[in-house]
């Protein structure tokens, strides 16, 4: 089973687990200091055993604080949390299992491709947050500590003196008795566009759906980029 969002009861016992598993992971970690500190004065196999039993609970406890203080939350440093529980049958016992872990690729892509490239340049208009790119460098595993650089660069445009907004003219209001008309006339609309073999030019659309329609009637041969995003579409005619 999985959840988009847990249920208030659950919710509860999932933030009443983060304190006691917190509060047991500090006290492994108060036992193995002071058992690190008895090595001359207690027998040192019997100690070092016990050295490595509570280095083992320290880490199961860190595990399980970490489980829960996740599964508190919604979203962690910005990124969503994902919470699903799988039920398992092992030798006759059913086992049901919690997980939870946040949606990031930072450390997926450090693995995987940072540290398997000399260089790599990447260049957009939406890198930075606030003007910095520290939600970049937490979002992507680059570092600028490590060596990586970043610059921001001042614009190759000029929006108004190359840009302009066309607003069109509608005959028929985006009704749902005059959708097939108001579709019609969007495909029309657009049609005119790529046929005057201007510049490029983008266009955006509050209804993804109605906007895919009407492009579907243009002639075959034209594929425009489209991005959805929710109801609204941006599309680049060529």
């Amino acid at each position: 089973m999985r959840w988009a969002k847990l249920p208030d009861e659950v919710l509860e016992i999932c933030q009443r687990l983060a304190k006691l598993t917190e509060m047991l992971r500090g006290l492994a970690e108060l036992f193995l200091n002071d058992l690190s500190e008895k090595t001359g004065s207690h027998d040192i196999v019997r100690l070092h055993r016990l050295i490595l039993q509570m280095n083992r609970a320290l880490g199961m406890f860190e595990a399980q604080s970490k489980l829960w203080r996740l599964a508190s939350l919604a979203q962690s440093s910005g990124a969503p949390v994902t919470k699903w529980a799988t039920r398992e049958e092992r030798e006759g016992q059913l086992h049901l299992w919690f997980h939870c872990v946040g949606i990031r690729v930072s450390d997926q892509l450090e693995r995987l491709l940072w540290r398997s490239i000399p260089h790599i340049i990447v260049t957009s208009a939406t890198l930075r947050s606030l003007n910095s790119f520290s939600r970049l460098q937490e979002m992507s595993g680059l570092k600028e500590k490590a060596g990586d650089r970043f610059v921001a660069l001042d614009s190759p445009f000029n929006h108004c003196e190359q840009g302009k907004i066309v607003i069109p003219r509608m005959r028929v209001e985006p009704s749902i008795d005059n959708e097939e008309q108001h579709i019609a006339e969007m495909a029309a609309f657009f049609r005119e566009q790529v046929e005057s073999k201007k510049t490029s030019r983008y266009v955006g659309a509050v209804c993804q759906r109605a906007c895919d329609a009407a492009l579907s009637r243009l002639c075959d041969g034209f594929t425009p980029d489209v991005a959805g995003a929710g109801r609204s579409a941006t599309l680049s005619l060529s």
